[in-house]
């Protein structure tokens, strides 16, 4: 009788030891993919920076394009106006 309950305490003991090996491995695994979690949201977070610089100087070069665009218009209607005037 003792000897059944020694192997059950053995099956016990190796049970709990494979389990407390599951939850380390576990929380090994947490860890690591919080950390690729952590590094995916600052990349992100990075782009959407990127993206709205982006953005502005994109609006700054089609302020700067309709400028260049209307003085090239009125550089036209000039030389119109000065060849008329010859």
């Amino acid at each position: 009788m003792e000897e059944l309950t020694l192997d059950a305490e053995l099956v016990f003991e190796d049970r709990l030891m494979k389990l407390e090996k599951i939850i380390q491995l576990s929380q090994q695994e947490v860890e690591r993919t919080s950390a690729i979690a952590k590094d995916a949201s600052d990349q992100a977070q990075l782009a959407v920076e990127q993206a709205k610089e982006a953005e502005v100087a994109a609006d700054k070069a089609i302020k700067k394009l309709k400028y260049a665009t209307k003085q090239l218009k009125d550089a036209k209607v000039m030389k119109i106006a000065q060849k008329k005037s010859i």
